[in-house]
């Protein structure tokens, strides 16, 4: 077993080198559901994220430097450095940069022929803070007194509009996180942006105009903010469990301001497609996200109705059914241009039963409330690629006439999860590739409910190679994938290949590696889009697993959207 750990450790640092750069104890099997591939309200918020970038910042001013007309080259002491209007400006991390500028300039002897340097760097930490039309004004050095005297020019919003003939002013103070007077600071009209793109096809352009009455004013003008906005898909894949069906379709609606609000509201109706009443799954999906401001409110909800036959020693059906409902509050912060910090918190309510020949199993029934907490930190680099890390907590709780587990032990019990995600575009010659690390964690103290929080790995979501429903289960959980993409000669066309490592446990200090839960896959494949058409072809081949599992063959998974 340490032979096979140890070619484990060596397949992921050949994978980077090469890359350069539910049960419950003594349970029947019988009666007992196999965990499905559950939709999440993550699932809508990272579409929202990814999808393309249809909302424009124009006409952002540049940097403003400053220009002396003659110097001396006389050297005077700065006792001090008085900035007039620097309370104007509330950012806290601004007002630690200009702190350590001026401690660079207090009690030093400066040469003048300096003096503009200085002042272009106090104008880079103005424009770095967001204050993107904010310059340094009327500078003046008293030799005899030693003080260097600086005016800070505020540029403010002389007015927020809309070019749209639309009679809902609230739209604007909605959206933007801003008004008439306040000093303008390019991450609040970041934030508008990207609440306008939340919506599907929103096409918005933002403008900055300099106000023909003020030069240090800016009008901040809006188009399409309250036009209603549709987009859809159609999908046919195969990833489900054989059990359920060979083949299965989706399909997509998402509306964008349909109530006048901004709101995104999405829905998802998934089914089998073979028609055989035996068996089959079948999904309706709800998202609704309204943003106000840097806040964000979601509410998301999903039934999932399944049925497969028993065995095929006994005839009749087993019919599992799931239901969710989640009311999350959000609310953002963005620290600077490319990074933003998110606080989560909100209520789950599931319910779960299982009916085996018309006879609902009653300690497989659940209404289970939980309350859950977060943070999550975003990263946009410079470059390209982005960094994602989320920390969550969440903990059933005996509310709204909960009907929890029958075994008390496992109720009330925090679960916490950590995840990671990110993407780094590389270049190597004129190819270019996309290296994506991801990592899943999740972390309890003692036993959980089986039927709703363990954790599986196995599938399209966590380890390739295996099929949904041919892994493992269990409290603790760590999942590390990785995938590197190819973007071939043919546009918007990639090869791909990943490698993951699965791991479950009873205990925390074993999830990293459990020599009878874990699993370790490979995949290969092919992903793009022909116009509206998009698709994906990965063939998952089983590498390592625990001998007493046996041997799993290969699995080939397809999907192809058409988007409308």
């Amino acid at each position: 077993m340490r032979v096979r750990f140890f070619l484990l450790l060596i397949l992921f640092l050949v994978l980077i080198a090469g890359y350069c750069h539910h049960s419950l104890a003594n349970e029947n099997e019988l009666v007992m559901p196999e965990p499905l591939i559950l939709p999440s309200e993550d699932m809508f918020k990272d579409a929202i994220r990814e999808q393309q970038d249809n909302v424009s910042l124009n006409n952002l001013p540049k940097q403003q430097e400053a220009h002396l007309d003659s110097y001396s080259s006389s050297c005077f002491m700065i006792k001090q450095v008085t900035l007039h209007n620097r309370s104007l400006f509330s950012s806290s991390s601004l007002q630690r940069a200009i702190d350590k500028w001026k401690k660079q300039l207090e009690g030093h002897c400066h040469l003048e022929i300096m003096l503009e340097q200085d002042i272009n760097i106090l104008n880079a930490i103005l424009y770095d803070a967001g204050y993107i039309t904010s310059e340094v004004g009327n500078v003046d050095l008293f030799a005899e007194d030693e003080v260097l005297d600086i005016t800070l020019n505020a540029g403010k919003i002389a007015d927020v509009v809309s070019q749209d003939s639309t009679n809902k002013p609230y739209l604007l103070s909605q959206i933007m996180p801003i008004k008439r007077g306040d000093i303008l600071n390019i991450k609040d009209i970041e934030q508008g942006a990207d609440n306008l793109k939340s919506r599907p096809n929103s096409n918005a352009k933002i403008e900055l105009k300099t106000s023909p009455n003020h030069s240090q004013e800016t009008i901040v003008s809006i188009n399409n903010l309250s036009k209603r906005t549709f987009s859809g898909a159609f999908s046919i894949d195969n990833k489900e469990q054989k059990k359920y069906g060979s083949l299965f379709g989706t399909a997509r609606f998402n509306f964008g301001s349909l109530f006048q609000l901004n709101e995104t509201m999405a829905f998802v109706l998934s089914s089998d497609l073979d028609r055989v009443k035996s068996r089959g799954i079948k999904k309706q999906i709800f998202f609704l996200q309204v943003p106000y401001q840097y806040w964000r409110f979601s509410l998301f909800g999903y039934n999932i109705e399944s049925t497969n036959n028993i065995s095929k020693e006994l005839s009749g059906s087993q019919i599992t059914r799931q239901q969710q409902l989640s009311f999350e509050i959000q609310r953002q912060f963005r620290p600077s241009t490319q990074r933003t910090v998110s606080l989560v918190g909100g209520i789950q309510y599931y319910t779960y039963q299982n009916t085996i020949l018309d006879r609902s199993i009653s300690v497989h029934q659940r209404r289970s409330p939980y309350i859950t907490a977060g943070i999550e930190h975003n990263y946009q680099f410079m470059r390209g690629g982005y960094l994602q890390v989320k920390f969550n907590y969440k903990q059933s709780v005996p509310i709204f006439n909960a009907h929890l587990s029958p075994i008390e032990s496992v109720n009330g019990v925090p679960i916490f999860n950590f995840s990671l995600n990110a993407l780094t575009p590389m270049t190597f010659g004129s190819q270019r590739f996309f290296y994506q690390p991801e990592l899943n964690v999740q972390l309890t103290k003692s036993d959980i409910d089986g039927l709703l929080d363990k954790s599986t790995i196995g599938g399209l979501d966590s380890v390739y190679g295996f099929a949904s429903g041919t892994g493992y289960s269990d409290m603790n959980q760590l999942v590390f994938r990785q995938k590197l993409s190819w973007m071939t000669p043919i546009q918007s066309h990639m090869l791909f290949s990943a490698l993951d490592y699965g791991s479950v446990s009873e205990k925390r200090n074993s999830v990293i590696y459990n020599k009878d839960k874990y699993l370790v896959g490979m995949a290969l494949g092919l992903e793009g889009s022909i116009k509206r058409l998009s698709y994906q072809v990965s063939w998952g081949i089983p590498l390592f697993m625990p001998s007493e599992k046996g041997r799993t063959s290969s699995q080939i998974f397809f999907s192809g959207q058409w988007n409308y």
